[in-house]
């Protein structure tokens, strides 16, 4: 928007300084012509920041303030006398000279724009990232699935599903990870029509959360941090990830979990009412289940 704002300012002015050179007949409308180039040269200095330190907005309405004096200034002693002279087009020389400085150093506003890397770049350290992660996740059992850029694992109770997120920014990418699992007889008591394909997962959450650290985030800024990132995911699966699958495949303990309401709990199954049918619908499996057992 500043590089329009100092054109236009460039287009108007030297308008008014052809009026200037052409139109005035006394010093009257000199001035009055002066008048308004500078009015519309110092309120594109005005809006535009000339960057000339941190006080950058400040130094251009001091731009605009002194040169406004100076070309104000200028005209009348250019003059020689109440008659035209050929020396008064050295004003309009001089004015246009400073505004071609005017719009070489204040095309830009604020400091200067931070290049990252191009778009193919970050494109192929996600390509890199996905891969090698799933070349080790594969030894677990996950396949990627490229349509929500997760790794599932079909298992006996359900599936299990570790999901990507990136986070975009001008150097590169964030990475978040999320896990989700689905145990098929838990929501086969919630009797959801609406699932038919099996993809709604029972329990979820983000690993920082599952570890009371907030939102977790690594980093990829370069080619050379897609290995280490990759090793540090793979590092918090076994760690943390996998463990959690293993606890809470057995819906037992995903009912026990959910009926104590605790920050667990709501992390696990966010909405209360949906928490609640969960419960209800592991209440009645794990009695089932019981009353089996029992029986044998």
């Amino acid at each position: 928007m500043a590089r329009y704002v100092s054109f236009l300012a460039l287009v108007l002015s030297l308008l008014a300084f052809a009026g200037q050179m052409f139109f005035f007949t006394h010093s009257g409308e000199q001035i009055a012509w002066v008048a308004l180039g500078v009015a519309v040269y110092g309120l594109a200095v005005a809006k535009v920041t000339v960057p000339l330190g941190s006080r950058s907005t400040s130094a251009g309405f001091d731009w605009a303030t002194v040169l406004g004096i100076v070309l104000g200034i200028l005209p009348p002693s250019l003059r020689l006398g109440g008659e035209i002279d050929t020396f008064v087009l050295v004003f309009p020389v001089i004015h246009v000279a400073l505004l071609g400085l005017f719009f070489s150093f204040a095309r830009a506003k604020g400091p200067a724009p931070v290049h990252g890397p191009h778009i193919s770049e970050k494109a192929a350290w996600r390509k890199r990232l996905l891969a090698e992660l799933g070349i080790t996740l594969a030894t677990f059992g996950y396949t990627f699935v490229p349509a929500n850029r997760s790794f599932r694992k079909e298992t006996a109770t359900g599936w299990q599903s570790i999901h990507l997120e990136l986070i975009q920014h001008p150097t590169g990418f964030d990475v978040v990870v999320d896990v989700a699992m689905r145990l098929d007889e838990i929501q086969r008591q919630l009797d959801d029509d609406t699932d038919k394909a099996h993809v709604k997962p029972t329990i979820g959450c983000e690993y920082g959360t599952l570890l009371s650290a907030g939102q977790y985030r690594w980093a990829v800024t370069s080619a050379d941090d897609v290995t280490p990132v990759a090793r540090s995911i793979v590092k918090a699966c076994k760690a943390s990830l996998f463990p959690f699958f293993e606890k809470f495949s057995d819906a037992a303990m995903v009912y026990e979990t959910l009926r104590e309401d605790s920050r667990l709990a709501r992390l696990l199954v966010p909405s209360d009412s949906e928490r609640l049918r969960m419960i209800e619908a592991a209440d009645a499996l794990v009695n089932v289940k019981s009353f089996l057992s029992q029986l044998r």
